[in-house]
């Protein structure tokens, strides 16, 4: 677990959702600095957020009154204070809970002007700018993964880009809400008014998250960042979703193009099980043979028995095909294919989560995670290590810079700026029609 994850949460004023009122609890109390605390025996089986929901306070609240949940977490038998919301005039009582440092510097709030109600390319970030920022932190759990902690890794890179922003005297306040995994929690904000001051967006995650937005977005006119999924059904009509995601399609079209425009290409289509070939791969194998583009089809046992050689041209790059996006698929099959590059140009064509694996042949893949950019991330680098201190829970990609990249180009999109460059990724937006925004920023990579 992230021993600084429940610190991150109290540097932006976290805004949890779903607390009950407070109630009449039997419990021991005691006076600290003029605040009535209770003192709550941790029993078995319960979170910091079930304590929030059972005290009618925010899990920041209870993380601040105990400090000592950043480091390890809540287990069974600790004690906690929990602040009952009275107070007690006791001028001699001294203060049992240590103040807590941040290890961010936090964006200051400010009190927000109404912002004009125009289209996301005309909205204007002059003065006050409300961002909220809905993500499946899951801070409640103790026991976290890495899958999980990509996700703080997003909300650690969105710290750093709005510092940056915030230094260069623009006026921010950031919300931050922890959405789970269900719509249940996207409905909640919504009814309880929680999202009425907001000015922007970014998340949330997953497809039925963002139709439970949709109605409110479009009412109010809220741009919207979708940073994952690249299901956004109501994106050709909603003019205020902006998708950075590319479809399947997308990446096929922009690898397609690629064997348009060089005639010295040969692709070898390996042919497999139909029920295995994924959707995109489909769709390229399809456009080859119906465009006539230069291929030839192939078998496994061609490629078992060492007979590639058989398959490939002279004079002209093959590019080897197969009907998997999964590494672990071919590792039986690579051995063999290397003995057929080495009297032909041969190279293969690749996904981008493959540059983990020792891939021991040139690769051609498409993807929206890379750039040719030449700006240094050691700035980067060194904020990142003196405000959060731990290595990123990710690498292909990673979703620290994903965070810092999409917040900074979100907003200057916003504010009818160019875009700057990214570590890691571009937004280059193109509008779908009359609905919403589509990232074209697509890398085709030869190596």
């Amino acid at each position: 677990m992230k021993k600084n994850l429940f610190l991150f949460v109290l540097l932006l004023g976290w805004a949890s959702v779903g607390f009950a009122q407070k109630p009449n609890l039997d419990y021991p109390t005691d006076t600290i600095e003029g605040v009535i605390v209770y003192r709550y025996p941790v029993e078995r089986s319960i979170g910091i957020y079930r304590v929030s929901v059972n005290f009618g306070v925010s899990q920041a609240m209870v993380i601040e009154w105990n400090p000592f949940l950043k480091d390890r977490g809540l287990q069974f038998g600790d004690t906690l204070y929990i602040p009952s919301g009275r107070t007690c005039v006791t001028p001699e009582a001294q203060p049992l809970i240590p103040e807590v440092q941040p290890v961010m510097p936090e964006v200051k709030p400010v009190v927000s002007d109404t912002l004009a109600v125009v289209p996301p390319t005309e909205v204007s970030f002059a003065g006050a700018t409300n961002i909220a920022l809905l993500l499946p932190l899951q801070a409640q759990l103790n026991k976290r993964t890495d899958a999980m902690d990509r996700f703080v890794d997003f909300y650690e890179g969105c710290l750093i880009a709005l510092q940056q922003i915030q230094d260069s005297s623009a006026l921010l306040q950031l919300f931050t809400y922890d959405t789970g995994k269900e719509e249940a929690v996207i409905e909640q904000l919504i009814q309880e008014g929680q999202l009425d001051s907001i000015h922007a967006i970014i998340g949330p995650v997953f497809p039925q998250q963002v139709m439970v937005l949709d109605s409110f977005i479009r009412e109010r006119h809220i741009p919207t960042l979708i940073p994952f999924t690249d299901n956004v059904p109501t994106l050709s009509q909603n003019p205020y979703l902006i998708r950075f995601n590319a479809t399947a399609q997308q990446e096929a079209d922009t690898f397609l193009n690629y064997l348009r425009q060089d005639s010295a290409i040969h692709c070898i289509l390996v042919e497999g099980r139909e029920s295995d070939i994924s959707k995109n791969i489909r769709y390229i194998r399809k456009q080859i043979i119906s465009q006539d583009l230069p291929y030839t089809l192939t078998t496994l046992h061609t490629i078992m028995t060492d007979s590639l050689f058989t398959c490939l041209k002279d004079s002209v790059k093959n590019i080897l095909i197969f009907n998997t996006e999964k590494y672990n698929n071919l590792n039986i099959l690579l051995p063999h294919v290397q003995k057929g590059k080495r009297m032909h140009d041969l190279a293969l064509f690749s996904q981008y989560a493959w540059q983990k694996e020792q891939v021991l042949l040139p690769q051609i893949y498409t993807t929206i995670f890379a750039t040719d950019s030449l700006v240094s991330v050691d700035e980067y680098e060194q904020a990142y290590d003196l405000y959060f201190g731990h290595a990123h829970a990710s690498d292909y990609p990673r979703f620290d810079v994903l965070g810092y990249d999409l917040t900074r180009q979100f907003l200057a999109f916003l504010k009818g700026q160019d875009t700057p460059q990214g570590l890691q990724s571009n937004l280059r937006l193109v509008r779908d029609g009359e609905g919403g925004w589509i990232n074209t920023s697509i890398t085709l990579i030869n190596q």
